[in-house]
């Protein structure tokens, strides 16, 4: 967490910093009165609180897996805003997400789960970057590849660019190494990722 994340909740209540962090407390009836979480097995209560939870700054969760789904259902229905909707008719839409993701008809993919209604905006769950062919762009493709991972993003690249091995090079004089020792310095980064807590989407 950064120093100036620690500063802004200071002195905050458990409820704000929960609210900072996305948690939405304030339920309405239909998501109280529900007894999802009540009927959930001992492994889907495992699943919930160990990838999709939300966690305060001491990593603890902080979210009951049917506010993560009202998380989800309202984040969802305030797009609707965008397309004129008003507020009683995202309130209708956040319960109709609600009921149908609760009922299992239809479950989002992770990094939905983990980021929907929260200060980071990534909801797809795997990308495919391209690779161009000069030194600064294929570095940066790591850079972008390290950010997403970050969040739990799974990464793919486009290689096809890269020239062959051997091929002369004009800038530098020299000639290339070829895509296998670049694929080396993407595949060396994942494995780096890897090694920390990130959850990868899979």
């Amino acid at each position: 967490m950064d120093r100036k994340t620690l500063i802004l909740l200071e002195g905050k209540t458990k409820e704000e910093i929960a609210e900072y962090f996305g948690v939405r407390t304030k339920l309405p009836s239909f998501v109280a009165k529900d007894d999802f979480d009540e009927k959930l097995s001992d492994n889907s209560r495992w699943t919930f609180s160990k990838k999709y939870l939300l966690r305060d700054l001491h990593g603890d969760v902080i979210e009951t897996p049917k506010q993560a789904i009202f998380r989800l259902a309202r984040t969802l229905a305030e797009i609707e805003k965008q397309f004129g909707a008003s507020e009683e008719e995202v309130e209708r839409w956040t319960e109709k997400f609600y009921r149908v993701i609760a009922s299992k008809a239809f479950t989002p993919g992770g990094r939905v789960w983990t980021n929907a209604g929260t200060h980071i905006t990534g909801l797809f769950n795997c990308y495919v970057l391209p690779v161009h062919d000069s030194l600064e762009e294929i570095y940066e493709s790591v850079k972008h590849a390290a950010l997403i991972q970050k969040h739990g993003g799974g990464t793919g690249y486009n290689f096809s660019e890269l020239r062959p091995r051997g091929s002369y090079v004009v800038k530098s004089k020299g000639v290339a190494s070829g895509v296998v020792s670049f694929i080396r310095q993407f595949d060396r980064q994942t494995e780096i990722k890897g090694e920390q807590t990130w959850v990868f989407s899979t």
